[in-house]
């Protein structure tokens, strides 16, 4: 079974919007929910953070 691991890097803030965290651009239900996901779910949501970091 392969793990994504999660993007976190310590930096935990919540964008000026509050849509998602400026450090690892995960939104605050992804951030809670993280444990719960499948391994496939995680790497959805690593797919998009990409994505995220670009938007202004």
């Amino acid at each position: 079974m392969c793990e994504t691991k999660s993007p976190c890097i310590g930096l935990c803030l919540l964008s000026d919007d509050r849509k998602f965290c400026v450090g690892c651009y995960r939104t605050r239900e992804e951030i809670v929910k993280w444990v719960k996901y499948s391994d496939k779910e995680r790497s959805n949501i690593i797919g998009r953070l990409a994505t995220r970091k670009k938007s202004p």
